[in-house]
């Protein structure tokens, strides 16, 4: 049977294994796992905008693990567009430039998105995980309680 300390560390080891299949659901769930500033650079230098016209060609984009989607205002309004699964997923830039014949998108800003960080929250509950595990070899000394003594003296001791 197993020691009290061992069931409480795999009890533990449990609950975290659980958290981060939880975390991992949710982030997989969501699509904005990156997200990102466009500049419509094609727009700006037909127009040759400063900076206050600047705003009629920014626009967003958003991408997760099966799909996205991305904003363009390049001075004609804005278009909306789906971006779905793509081959090369290491740059935004590349996606937001993914089947665009007439414009070039240049990327302004770029932010991780919630679900990213709930990946990396569900890594880092995999290795505390793998900690509680390996702290279960831990041999804890066993608390032992002292038995009163039984007085070894007697009535002829005392009587000396």
């Amino acid at each position: 049977m197993p020691t009290l300390w061992k069931q409480i560390v795999f009890s533990f080891a449990s609950i975290l294994s659980i958290g981060s299949v939880v975390l991992l659901v949710v982030a997989l769930s969501t699509e904005r796992w990156i997200t990102g500033t466009t500049l419509c650079q094609t727009g700006v230098d037909l127009v040759n905008a400063s900076s206050p016209e600047l705003e009629q060609f920014t626009g967003h984009i958003y991408y997760g693990l099966f799909q996205g989607g991305k904003t363009r205002r390049c001075g004609l309004g804005i278009r909306r567009s789906k971006i779905y699964t793509i081959q090369c997923h290491r740059l935004t830039e590349h996606v937001a430039n993914y089947r665009e014949s007439l414009f070039t998108l240049v990327i302004v800003e770029e932010n991780l998105g919630f679900s990213f960080w709930l990946c990396v929250a569900s890594a880092v509950t995999h290795g505390a995980n793998i900690l509680v595990v390996a702290s279960s070899k831990i041999h804890l000394p066993k608390i032992q309680t002292k038995k009163p003594e039984e007085p070894t003296a007697t009535g002829d001791d005392f009587l000396y």
